[in-house]
């Protein structure tokens, strides 16, 4: 009877999953190939990678007349402009920079889910938020190497100033967000001392 009763629970549970892996497969080809989704550079892990043998150069007021150059190979530079800074973010096809957009991201069914980047930019081909993204990311993975030269409030500004420079209707929430939660990913520490990662 129990052998019975599994199997009869076990066909009622094909029965009722299977209409729903339908409609999942027939959203994800829609978002694929309607709103272009296909065209977004993720890799397997769920991560924007910086393929291009070139380097991005974003112009921002909010870091102020700042100036870094690692030594050796480095993703990243920072050159002081007249009334701003030039944030230099170099991309390479063999080892590219990678990161994972507006966080938090976690794949389902290879569709990439959370926070939304925001509609393809047709002057770039790219996700809205994709250059946002990709600079406030890199002043937070690399603040220690900045060894306090650049704060965490002007990282997030930087953030703010290029979603508006590209027009993102959501830039004050989006900016809200990384300075309520912004903090968990930036621990304090001091010039002298070593963050925790």
């Amino acid at each position: 009877m129990k052998k019975v009763l599994a199997q009869i629970c076990f066909i009622l549970l094909i029965a009722y999953m299977f209409p729903l892996m339908v409609v999942m497969a027939l959203i994800i080809f829609t978002l694929r190939t309607v709103f272009g989704l296909e065209r977004v550079a993720i890799d397997g892990k769920g991560k924007y990678v910086f393929r291009e043998e070139t380097f991005v150069a974003l112009d921002v007021t909010e870091l102020g007349s700042v100036s870094f150059k690692q030594q050796g190979k480095s993703w990243f530079s920072i050159d002081p402009l007249p009334g701003g800074s030039r944030l230099n973010i170099h991309g390479s096809p063999g080892s590219a920079y990678a990161w994972d957009g507006c966080s938090p991201k976690f794949l389902i069914l290879g569709l990439a889910m959370g926070t939304p980047d925001g509609a393809v930019n047709p002057k770039t081909g790219k996700p809205i938020t994709y250059y946002a993204s990709m600079a406030h990311d890199v002043l937070y993975q690399f603040r220690k190497q900045l060894k306090g030269t650049v704060t965490r409030k002007q990282a997030d500004r930087v953030f703010l100033e290029l979603l508006r420079k590209d027009g993102f209707e959501l830039a004050e929430v989006y900016y809200r967000a990384v300075r309520l939660f912004g903090w968990t990913y930036w621990p304090p520490f001091s010039k002298n001392s070593t963050p925790k990662t």
